[in-house]
């Protein structure tokens, strides 16, 4: 992982020279169409150059394992790095274990339980109320179709810019819900999701850039 310091001083030293370390984020993704969409979306909107979206497996454990290799390469350009995880059909302990493992190392972790759809929905409407993922997706086709005029696809580009107005809404609720919920199980958090400080920090991230 990079050293602590200011955005302008930060260096590491590599085959005997001082090198700038450019302050780029790492998110590492499970949903191949609709986090990487949005998150894709949202590095243009913020106008964030040094950020990357990857997709790799639906296994949380194996998107955590694949960002520690990222953390630790000699050559990382990576000062920060997310992984977005959905409880979804994992089983408590893998998802526990996952995030668990991500943060006593420095990784980040944005889960959403059941899935990201639910920090969609939040965009809308604040519920207490655990649901499926599929019931998630059927409440979005109809929010989307009223306040849209659309339906909602998981593979739409446009979910990120459409929802933007919408964003900071979302950040309360997803705040509000996730001081309710069982902060030593994630699994059994449901529903819930961290995917907010995830949008704060890239927030901040965002406003550093225009300095």
């Amino acid at each position: 992982m990079a050293r602590k310091g200011s955005r302008k001083t930060r260096t590491y030293r590599r085959e005997g020279k001082n090198l700038p370390l450019r302050d780029t984020v790492l998110i590492v993704c499970q949903g191949k169409e609709t986090e990487k969409n949005y998150f894709s979306s949202l590095k243009d909107d913020f106008g964030i150059r040094d950020l990357k979206v990857e997709v790799k497996s639906k296994d949380p454990h194996r998107i955590v394992d694949y960002a520690l290799k990222k953390s630790c390469l000699k050559k990382s350009r990576y000062n920060r790095i997310w992984c977005v995880l959905d409880k979804d059909n994992s089983t408590d302990q893998n998802f526990n274990d996952a995030v668990t493992t991500a943060g006593n190392r420095e990784i980040g972790v944005a889960y959403s339980n059941k899935s990201f759809e639910l920090w969609l929905y939040l965009h809308f409407h604040y519920s207490e109320s655990a649901q499926s993922s599929q019931e998630y997706e059927d409440k979005l086709k109809g929010l989307f179709k009223k306040h849209f005029d659309k339906t909602y696809e998981k593979n739409d580009k446009e979910i990120f810019s459409l929802l933007r107005d919408k964003m900071e809404r979302a950040i309360r609720h997803a705040e509000k819900l996730y001081s309710k919920r069982n902060k030593d199980s994630p699994a059994k958090a449901d529903p819930s999701t961290t995917v907010h400080r995830l949008i704060k920090e890239l927030q901040k991230k965002a406003e550093l850039s225009e300095l």
